[in-house]
């Protein structure tokens, strides 16, 4: 069951303190490690800000929300990006279908 959509379709992130005092790009393929928190939004410069996580169907929508969901870089199929994301959840809870 499909539990929560991630915002992680940016092409370019700030990936540390020191990117972001000197406006530096990172590349989305670069970056390691994306958390995102229940009720905050994100921090973009071009865009205006948007839930971090957002619940997209199914009955856990109600039962559920997690804290925080970090999200782990584990290469790239030559197209995308690939991302292993994991949070405390339920046992009767997962992500993916």
């Amino acid at each position: 069951m499909k539990i929560y959509q991630l915002l992680a379709s940016l092409f370019y992130f700030y990936g540390s303190s020191e990117a972001l005092k000197e406006d530096k790009k990172v590349l989305l393929a670069d970056v390691k490690t994306i958390t995102f928190y229940r009720g905050k939004l994100t921090t973009g410069r071009r865009n205006e800000p948007i839930r971090q996580m957002q619940c997209v169907g199914g009955d856990a929508c109600h039962e559920f929300v997690p804290d925080v969901v970090q999200c782990t870089n584990v290469g790239s199929d030559g197209t995308d990006t690939n991302w292993r994301c994991d949070a405390e959840l339920p046992k009767s809870l997962k992500f993916g279908p």
